[in-house]
């Protein structure tokens, strides 16, 4: 306790007179002593007798009665430590083991082992579920490849350890490492409890490093503390034109403009809403009203790109701030960011870390976009798991390019560098490859986030110099074909991280992660076709959609979530709400599956399914049938359904007539070992120009099913003009 600030729950959960088995996740070589901490009564451990019989730690070892076993030891050595504990238990002992098998080299929970089975088999003793969380980065943990291999960043290094309520010992191991994963979702409470907010913790990191480069785009080059300046320039600019508005709207692309334009807003302790302008005028209006939005940031030369919104009221042009600068204003900008207090700052004084740090409109791919209200600790906390996650230094380089209105842009190209200390580089457009490249190789990139979409671009038109530091890709969105990521590595060297999330969670679910080797020991963290563990501190269940009944491994179920990043709500949408939010678990609307090692695999969003005669069927399976024959990194075709009065609904394939035909795609799918049910008629494929996509590179569902749709109806009024 003198290193370390420990905080528990659920202590009263551990028996404090009858034995009992802790079975808990393993992040340090000091985890047993963290487990002894929160108690008055003696734990003996299981431990790898590869550490117990170290000469310098065995007199320890015995002293606190530790029971040693390792993997290597013949099958009757394994036995008689079990033994050992059986006895222990029996006798009224706390016994707690680690059922990874080892440390873990990832930050992931590994497989759960039975050999605790065979500690409890036939007795009545209860299992306790224990979960140590804030570990991962201290000293004895492996985050940066070995123990000791960075400076603890603040004394008394602060964890959390929550104990879970007894458990019947027949559990399997499956849905033990579930009950666990889910207690993750209790650690990082004091981000709440400590009201921090997404601007105190920028300004805090940008005092403490002023003059390190964090931000820069075509017309801009800024460190820490020329951006917190400049956000308070035009913060006080802008205040007379906000006064009594809650939410100000932005429409500005990827640039330093419209990151100083989100920090400005924060500062006001108001709530930037960033506009989709790639989406039509409807949409956006649809979100300007639900808001309430009485101006809105925006610049002269961007407006000239999208005419389709210059007649859009309130619009405020950036440039005119440039107008009647008193001679002062700058300097004092200056001096407020290099001293004001944060508790003087009066319009941020009231923020706390629940309160709505953003807005952002759901892509609308299915339906009328949704206004996703996210708190400051929503994304915060998805900030700091993602950089438990990935290991960023100062020196890392981040291309910038997914737009605002995302809320992965929103989350990961504005706050995930502000906060973590690195630098970005914007670029407007994520289809300017020109730029991309550009950028990359001027700036020596190290980070990139993208949709699979962008990276079939990138592979054909960018060279192998221009992406020769990366270090990290991820991507996420939409599903990243096996041919995309083979062509990305084949050329790169680098295998694209493939992730997923939503706009409702903040938005990062799950991540794969690079490989390791340490110290001799192998984790696998990355697995091709999933899209990686959960990321700390969210819990996966996969439920029947139908029964909402927890599925088992490997059987494919609708997808729930529950931890910090879980929305606040929609907006203006309660009933909604509650039907995605329920018992704390956000039903995502996908179809996945979870493997014992904690991989998630994608299979279909519930609305990309037809019911068929009855039974389910995925429109991206068919579509990998044909990518998988086609052989090539761009997709193009695409699965869709209508509406059909005798088996529920009819697939449709639209196809780019330039790239393929319609004979072609029917013999891929005549030679596949697709079910029949699942094969489109052969007079079910139309040729369309080019597959809709969304300005963040997904498919627009909404459109093409409409499209589809319009093909059908217009085919049917024609037949009946003929009949």
């Amino acid at each position: 306790r003198l290193f370390y600030r420990i905080k528990s729950s659920g202590v009263t959960n551990v028996p404090t007179h009858t034995g009992a088995l802790i079975i808990c996740n393993h992040v340090t070589w000091l985890d047993g002593i963290f487990l002894t901490a929160t108690q008055q009564r003696r734990i003996r451990f299981l431990l790898s007798r590869e550490l117990t019989d170290l000469w310098w730690l065995k007199p320890f070892m015995n002293l606190v009665g530790i029971i040693p076993i390792s993997e290597k030891d013949p099958p009757k050595k394994i036995m008689t430590s079990f033994r050992i504990a059986r006895e222990a238990l029996e006798n009224g002992e706390l016994v707690a083991i680690f059922p990874e098998g080892g440390v873990t080299r990832t930050g992931t929970m590994q497989k759960f082992k039975p050999g605790y089975k065979k500690i409890v088999k036939g007795s009545d003793v209860p299992i306790i579920p224990a979960y140590i969380g804030g570990a991962w980065g201290s000293l004895l943990s492996y985050r940066w490849g070995r123990m000791f291999s960075s400076i603890p960043k603040q004394y008394r290094y602060p964890l959390s350890i929550e104990f879970g309520n007894p458990l019947p010992n027949t559990i399997e191991p499956f849905p033990l490492r579930q009950v666990i994963r889910e207690l993750s979702c209790n650690d990082f409470m004091p981000e709440k409890q400590m009201h921090k907010t997404l601007i105190h913790t920028f300004i805090r990191r940008a005092r403490l490093y002023p003059l390190r480069p964090v931000m820069t785009d075509a017309n801009s080059e800024l460190n820490n503390i020329k951006l917190l300046a400049a956000s308070f320039f035009m913060a006080k600019k802008i205040s007379p034109k906000t006064a009594g508005q809650e939410k100000i709207g932005i429409l500005l692309p990827s640039s330093c403009g419209g990151a100083i334009a989100n920090l400005a807003i924060s500062l006001l302790g108001k709530v930037p809403v960033n506009l989709n302008f790639t989406g039509n005028r409807e949409s956006v209006q649809h979100a300007i009203d639900a808001c309430d939005i009485k101006l809105i940031l925006t610049s002269r030369l961007f407006i000239k790109k999208i005419e389709t919104f210059k007649s859009l009221d309130n619009l405020f042009y950036l440039e005119d701030l440039r107008k009647d600068i008193k001679p002062l204003e700058k300097p004092i900008a200056m001096l407020k960011a290099l001293f004001l207090p944060t508790f003087a700052i009066s319009t941020i004084r009231h923020l706390t870390a629940t309160d709505v740090a953003t807005i952002i409109f759901s892509s609308g791919s299915t339906g009328v976009p949704k206004g996703v209200m996210l708190s400051h600790h929503n994304i915060l906390n998805n900030v700091r798991r993602m950089a438990e996650c990935i290991r960023f230094k100062k020196t890392d380089v981040m291309l910038g390019f997914l737009p605002f209105f995302h809320s992965f842009g929103f989350m990961a190209t504005i706050w995930m560098p502000l906060t973590n200390g690195f630098q970005i580089t914007y670029i407007p457009n994520p289809l300017d490859v020109k730029d991309i490249a550009a950028a990359a190789r001027k700036h020596k990139a190290t980070l990139m986030i993208a949709t699979p979409t962008f990276l079939a671009g990138y592979i054909r038109r960018i060279s192998q110099e221009d992406f020769a530091h990366l270090r990290y890709v991820i991507v996420g969105a939409e599903k990243l074909k096996e041919r995309i990521g083979k062509s990305f590595e084949e050329k790169f060297g680098l295998y694209p991280l493939e992730g997923y999330g939503a706009t409702e969670l903040s938005p990062v679910v799950s991540l794969n992660l690079p490989n390791v080797l340490i110290g001799g020991v192998r984790q696998i963290a990355n697995y091709p076709g999933t899209v990686g563990h959960p990321i700390p501190g969210v819990a996966v269940k996969i439920v029947d959609p139908e029964t909402f009944e927890t599925l088992d491994v490997n059987t494919p179920g609708l997808l729930l979530i529950k931890g910090h990043n879980v929305m606040l709500g929609y907006l203006n949408d309660p009933n909604k709400t509650n039907e995605v939010i329920k018992d704390g678990w956000y039903h995502t609307g996908d179809i996945a599956k979870l493997d014992d090692y904690g991989f998630i695999t994608i299979t279909d969003r519930l609305s990309r399914f037809s019911k068929i005669g009855g039974e389910m069927v995925a429109h991206i399976a068919i579509e990998e049938v044909y990518a998988n024959a086609l052989k090539s990194p761009e997709q193009s075709a695409v699965v869709t359904a209508v509406p059909d009065e005798k088996k529920g609904e009819l697939l449709i394939v639209l196809y780019i007539s330039e790239a393929v035909n319609a004979e072609l795609l029917a013999e891929i799918v005549a030679e596949s070992n697709l079910p029949n049910l699942w094969r489109p008629k052969p007079d079910n494929y139309y040729p369309i120009e080019a597959i809709p996509v969304l300005g963040t590179g997904k498919l627009d569902l909404k459109k093409i099913k409409s499209i589809a749709k319009e093909i059908i109806e217009t085919q049917k009024a024609r037949r009946k003009n003929m009949g």
